[in-house]
């Protein structure tokens, strides 16, 4: 009886030890197995809102393109849609801009009338660059874009500020970090900065910081509606060929916004939303 109660109590402690080495090695797999999902799940939410993105394009019959990568620093696009519009409107409801910007211009300034189109057409080529740099499909006829290292977007609307010196000063302090970061690989996308103070003091203010990223030989779109940084400004000159302008202008037939090559006039900001209300 001694020599079976002894086998009964090795047995038993063979068996636990068995069954706790089981259960720890089952628990180890399965821990294993839930931090390889865990870590799956953020991409296939990816690839899920990627594919719901393609589909609702489709649906809409918007053109979707996966662009070629363009080796001189030059970014060409035919027929762009803007990408949240794409979501929420039909396709007639959304003009496209075919724009190249050329290799050797690091500066666009973008000027024309508030509501012009100005801002959806910076939103839409940063979406297209955002897109193109992951792998997407971009809503366009064909486009050409280079790999950039970082793309910085500064929006008077994002900017939380209580009151307008804040403000002000919060944009002066981002776009000094921009310019202490960027590089010549860098795409830079600037919506009305300065707004906050007068024209005197902006437009000295903003052409210092385009000659700087200019300088530096970085991609930038500067939307404005001041006009006098688009004409006598000395620091823009300085520029030389390394600025360009583009220029949001109206369509009469059906009084809609697009996106052309050259200089805004000063009185067609007026001009043109006039015409957009059938008033010339």
């Amino acid at each position: 009886q001694q020599i079976n109660y002894a086998i009964l109590k090795a047995m038993e402690h063979v068996l636990d030890n068995g069954l706790n080495h089981c259960s720890n090695r089952l628990l180890n797999f399965a821990q294993k197995k839930l931090r390889n999902y865990l870590k799956l799940q953020s991409s296939l939410a990816f690839v899920a809102s990627a594919i719901a993105r393609i589909k609702i394009f489709q649906s809409k019959n918007i053109p979707l393109c996966f662009p070629k990568i363009s080796t001189d620093r030059s970014f060409d696009f035919v027929s762009l849609y803007d990408d949240a519009l794409c979501r929420t409107k039909e396709k007639k409801e959304i003009v496209p801009n075919t724009v190249t910007l050329e290799n050797g211009v690091n500066a666009y300034i973008v000027a024309g009338p508030n509501s012009g189109g100005k801002t959806i057409f910076l939103n839409s080529v940063g979406a297209a660059q955002y897109y193109f740099q992951l792998g997407m499909p971009i809503p366009a006829k064909s486009a050409s874009l280079p790999i950039c290292d970082a793309i910085y977007k500064v929006s008077v609307e994002k900017q939380k500020a209580s009151n307008s010196a804040g403000r002000f000063e919060q944009e002066c302090i981002t776009l000094s970090k921009i310019l202490q970061t960027a590089t010549a690989s860098s795409f830079v996308l600037i919506d009305e900065a300065f707004t906050s103070t007068s024209a005197s003091a902006a437009v000295p203010i903003a052409a210092n910081f385009i000659r700087e990223l200019c300088r530096i030989g970085a991609k930038c779109i500067f939307i404005t509606h001041y006009h006098e940084l688009c004409e006598t400004e000395p620091k823009i000159a300085e520029c030389g060929k390394h600025v360009d302008y583009l220029h949001a202008t109206i369509n009469g037939e059906n009084r809609v916004y697009f996106i052309q090559k050259g200089k805004a006039e000063a009185n067609s900001y007026a001009q043109g939303i006039a015409k957009k209300y059938g008033l010339l």
